[in-house]
């Protein structure tokens, strides 16, 4: 697996990114915001010079986060390899699959999924290969 972004919940994408925009002076991309109702969320990503990503998320899959002021919501992981496989790898460590993988609108299709790890909520996004093969 490799490293693909942090995910942020907020309560407002816009006001959150402008906030990050104010401290950070390295952003190269910002996407454009979209809604995916499969998550029941609306997501941004922000990409900094040294290529980490943040993703921005509001909407009712983080309002329970955001009520208990919690803004860290998951990492992002991209499987180099098959997705089930690399779940299944996880749920045999002691992982605990919260949703199975998924359409997502912000990676063009690519499937992702969560998991809830000893060190928190794990998304795993397929390769663009993978989505490719499937015939996405």
């Amino acid at each position: 697996m490799k490293f693909h972004h942090l995910g942020i919940a907020c309560k407002d994408i816009s006001k959150t990114v402008a906030q990050f925009k104010a401290h950070h002076h390295d952003i190269v991309n910002i996407s454009e915001k979209v809604h995916d109702p499969e998550q029941d969320a609306t997501l941004q990503i922000l990409t900094l010079e040294d290529g980490v990503r943040y993703e921005f998320i509001s909407g009712n899959m983080v309002k329970n986060l955001i009520k208990k002021n919690i803004e860290l919501y998951h990492i992002c992981f991209q499987v180099q390899n098959d997705l089930q496989e690399e779940i299944k790898r996880l749920v045999k460590g002691g992982a605990l699959l919260l949703s199975k993988p998924k359409p997502a609108v912000l990676f063009g299709g690519r499937h992702v999924a969560f998991l809830k790890t000893s060190y928190g909520i794990v998304e795993l996004i397929e390769v663009a290969e993978q989505c490719w093969r499937m015939g996405k």
